[in-house]
């Protein structure tokens, strides 16, 4: 089984794309297991999606016409 913290990932969406569909499809990946309390987030300007936030597009936010979120474990 394979570690979110170990590896990389590609996703292509378009741009009308809600981040909620992000935020699904790292939760269904094979590895998620208990790590589907988590956040996404863009290093630079440093902005957490979570939230209302994640029913915005990606075009809202510019994360369009490429980017690079992180997922961010949720304090316990």
């Amino acid at each position: 089984m394979m570690s979110l913290e170990a590896a990389w990932h590609r996703l292509t969406h378009r741009a009308p794309a809600a981040r909620q569909r992000v935020h699904d499809w790292v939760a269904s990946l094979e590895g998620a297991g208990d790590a589907r309390e988590f956040d996404l987030a863009s290093s630079f300007p440093r902005v957490v999606y979570a939230g209302a936030a994640l029913r915005a597009s990606l075009a809202a936010h510019g994360l369009v016409p490429q980017a690079v979120l992180l997922v961010q474990p949720r304090d316990r």
